[in-house]
């Protein structure tokens, strides 16, 4: 046995305290002879026996405890053999290795997430036939990858397998708490052993670290989870490390078709401290080790600490059809973020329905032909315009929606409902939404109000995004006029010609009421008291648009306008590819829109990387000439299966006849590598008690003091405390027996 403060034992001295108070307490009176008293001197002799061996119990208890309170002090430590054997020192321990990209920066020639590795093996080689081991890794979630006996060679094998860090983060400040809520659910059930410790393997990125509110509300968690395990915080970074990274890599063309050059935008950032000088930009097209690079530039003065900037660049596709695209600037010692991928769906010709709500007869400016005017620019725009007049549109049922990019319904004053049986329009443009497809409505004075809120808008459950209401016209000497709502994500293409929304001078427009807490948002708003002028909410797979004017100049000069043009073609851009989500962040789920006639046909997918296997998908049931394929969707497994970033290219036939790529990138904001200091996390963590080692060195010298030897001065304050109450319990009980 060895001690940690040994000097303190001289404290064990104290033990004389309570023989020295005896003594004294026996010498406190002088003895007098007095005959009244020898009747109950006779009678005391009788239990004299029995109180002296009272008093001699209490006298071994309090000399015990001022013992074991030197003991206790000095810090006794036992081998870890003897502990073992007695069986005192079993444990469960969980290991958890953050497994978010920013572990794959590296630390030298390795990489974070490979010292993660090593630390654990270390924690689980320490505690080998004296207690139980959990294996998690954490990052958009907590996956278990094993559970058992320390020594298991299941645990081994778990641990060996690790290969890679995720990409697929998308809540960085929720990572953090969903590991303690998930440690608090169903891992500190595991084991029946006693004693617990939850040890976390990370790089203490701050972003997983930095929102109050996320860990105010998470408090209880963390604070039962501290109750139940002692929780261990340790930095597997070695050095601060600077990163550069592509934070945006887009389209900026509204339109893509071969032979036309498009405009792209990227954009590079230094979230380190350091300046990297001259950084070399490449742009390549396709996948894997044919891919052929189009295009290089560089940022020739560099980039300081914290700055971006963003480069314009130019490509022009030879055919139409699926493209992918790489850009790609030097690798870093986190290469994750040093390239973003890129779909690019390059299409000869864009078809339109336009259905005019009109009555025949009236004026040909006040139906339908400035909308087409400014989709077709006269017929210099890659935009087909097929105009369906009113009395065609209710009494056809064979309209192909399924090829449209999308459909504009113009001052139209309801739509034919259809039976159970047989479908009607109302049902075909639904299905058609809820398929990928896009909707526009332009309000006019032919709209029935009550059938667009009952039918159509439907509670928020229906095709139209928002409530109608009243009609509002503008005093004689006044005008509304547009602006847009910034808040919106197509705010950046709005922007362009937000200047000349002020000059769409708007007599009269309907109000655009949107309900509290559903999907609906303003895209354009009145200038002049509020409201919304444009608003969009998502249909399904599709997304619906609703203007609160109508298309001609009835009401106002907004057709007339510039950015009326704009507006409707990037619509139509838009909608057109509002099924497909070919570009998001890694662990989003492909998801692709095809013809019916596909479903006989062997699809693949193959995904980045030669550790990809190539996978067959199954398209869902059709519906309306239509198939919906899906990939990574559902179940924790299934998006793991898209959680790497790169391109996945979906294959149609054998031989390949049709092929759509699907681009999955590094969510930018996890590029910010700045660590957490142990103070902010342990005011985060308040009240739990967690400890915090700020080195894997740190970590090797408590595995090293540990190895041989246990602590036992808990042992001892818990024994200590138990004979305090116990001599408190015998004292009351012997002096209620005199």
């Amino acid at each position: 046995m060895t001690f940690a403060s040994p000097a303190l034992l001289w404290l064990g001295a104290m033990a004389a305290v309570p023989v020295i108070l005896h003594l004294l307490n026996r010498r406190r009176y002088r003895r007098i002879d007095w005959a009244a008293m020898e009747f109950l001197l006779r009678a005391f002799q009788k239990t004299r026996r029995r109180v002296r061996l009272e008093e001699l119990i209490l006298l071994l208890l309090r000399i015990t405890a001022m013992l074991l309170f030197a003991f206790a002090l000095a810090r006794p430590a036992v081998s870890q053999g003897l502990a073992s054997a007695l069986g005192a020192d079993r444990l469960h321990r969980i290991v958890c290795i953050d497994a978010s990209y920013s572990m794959a920066a590296l630390e030298g020639a390795r990489s974070r997430f490979d010292l993660a590795k090593e630390a654990a093996s270390s924690l689980i080689e320490e505690i080998e036939g004296r207690g139980d081991v959990t294996l998690l890794k954490y990052a958009d979630d907590v996956v278990p990858l094993a559970s058992g006996a320390a020594g298991d060679i299941s645990v081994r094998e778990a641990l060996d397998a690790l290969r890679r860090p995720d990409c697929a983060v998308s809540d960085l400040p929720g990572v953090p708490v969903h590991l303690f809520r998930e440690l608090a659910r169903q891992y500190l059930g595991v084991s029946d052993l006693p004693r617990k410790e939850v040890i976390l393997l990370t790089d203490l990125q701050r972003r997983g670290w930095d929102d109050e509110a996320v860990w105010r509300d998470a408090s209880e968690v963390v604070q039962a989870v501290a109750q139940g395990a002692s929780v261990t915080l340790v930095d597997v970074t070695r050095d601060p490390v600077s990163n550069l990274a592509i934070t945006d890599f887009s389209a900026t063309s509204r339109f893509v078709s071969p032979g036309r050059p498009a405009r792209f935008s990227v954009t590079v950032r230094n979230f380190g401290e350091a300046h990297p000088g001259e950084i070399q930009v490449d742009l390549y097209e396709g996948t894997g080790p044919g891919r052929i690079r189009r295009w290089e530039g560089q940022i020739d003065d560099g980039l300081d600490a914290g700055q971006e900037k963003t480069l314009t660049l130019f490509y022009t596709f030879r055919d139409s059809g699926a493209h992918a695209l790489t850009v790609e600037i030097g690798a870093d010692r986190l290469r994750s973020d040093d390239e973003r991928h890129l779909s690019v769906s390059v299409r000869n010709r864009v078809r339109v329905m336009v259905v005019d709500g009109t009555p025949s007869g009236e004026d040909p400016l006040r139906g339908t032909s400035l909308l087409e005017w400014a989709l077709t620019l006269g017929g210099a725009s890659p935009i087909d315009v097929e105009r369906v007049p009113l009395w065609r549109f209710r009494n056809e049922d064979a309209h192909d929606f399924a090829s449209c990019g999308a459909v504009f319904l113009c001052n139209v004053r309801s739509i034919p409902r259809g039976s159970p049986d047989r479908p009607g329009q109302l049902e075909r443009l639904a299905s058609y939404a809820r398929n990928g497809g896009g909707l526009v409505f332009f309000l006019g004075e032919e709209i029935d109000v009550p059938f667009y809120n009952d039918v159509l808008f439907a509670g928020g459950e229906g095709i139209l995004p928002c409530r109608i209401g009243e009609a509002r016209e503008a005093s004689e000497d006044r005008f509304y006029n547009m602006a847009v709502d910034t808040t919106h994500p197509m705010a950046p293409w709005f922007q362009d010609y937000a200047f000349h929304l002020g000059y769409a001078f708007v007599r009269k427009h309907r109000a655009l009421e949107i309900p509290e807490g559903g999907a609906a948002r303003s895209v354009l708003t009145w200038s002049e008291g509020g409201g919304s002028a444009l608003v969009e909410r998502p249909v399904g797979l599709g997304a619906s648009y609703c203007f609160g004017v109508p298309c001609d100049r009835s009401w106002g000069d907004f057709p007339a306008c510039y950015a009326y043009l704009a507006i409707v073609h990037d619509l139509a851009y838009v909608l057109s590819e509002s099924g497909a989500r070919r570009n998001a962040l890694a662990g989003e789920p492909l998801q692709e829109l095809l013809p019916a006639r596909f479903l006989a046909e062997p699809m693949t997918v193959t995904g980045p990387g030669p550790e990809f296997a190539v996978q067959e998908v199954h398209p869902e049931e059709a519906q309306e000439d239509r198939a919906t394929v899906r990939f990574g969707h559902g179940s924790a497994e299934a998006r793991r299966s898209v959680s790497s970033a790169g391109v996945y290219a979906l294959e149609i036939g054998r031989p390949v006849r049709e092929r759509f790529f699907h681009a999955r990138n590094v969510d930018p904001a996890e590029g910010d590598l700045a660590r957490a200091d142990a103070s902010e996390i342990s005011r985060r963590l308040e009240p739990a008690r967690v400890t915090v080692i700020d080195t894997l060195d740190s970590l090797r010298e408590k595995i090293a003091d540990t190895a041989d030897t246990r602590e036992w001065w808990t042992l001892a304050l818990t024994c200590l405390l138990g004979i305090f109450a116990l001599e408190s319990l015998l004292a009351r009980w012997f002096s209620s027996r005199q």
